[in-house]
């Protein structure tokens, strides 16, 4: 056991880098927000069903705004297909906490804008 977090921490990047010196993601996406919402979407599904679901969902929703504006059905909807039910996806509530903006919404717009 290594006693100092942060090189605890990079020795098992260092250990993981050598295991897998060159990961793939199976999962579609352009941009880090679109893998963070494919990447929540998969955990309840196989990642080629997300991959069949997210090039119509990254088209109509492009920044975690659009996730919190929609009306929660309609998002309902439009994730259907990967698993998720009812109200217990959260995607919008990921977006956004409490009626306050999620740092999600600051940590992309850069990116996104």
């Amino acid at each position: 056991m290594i006693p100092n977090k942060k090189a605890q921490t990079a020795e098992i990047a260092k250990r993981l880098k050598k295991l897998y010196p060159d990961p793939v993601v199976e999962l579609d996406y352009a941009t880090p927000f679109e893998l963070i919402i494919a990447s929540l979407l998969a955990a309840q599904n196989r990642d080629t069903t997300i991959n069949k679901i997210t090039p119509n969902l990254f088209r109509k929703y492009r920044c975690p705004t659009d996730y919190v504006a929609v009306d929660q059905a309609e998002l309902e909807e439009d994730i259907h297909d990967s698993g998720f039910s009812g109200r217990n996806h959260g995607l919008s509530k990921r977006c956004q906490m409490a009626g306050r903006p999620h740092p999600l919404l600051y940590m992309f717009s850069v990116v996104l804008h």
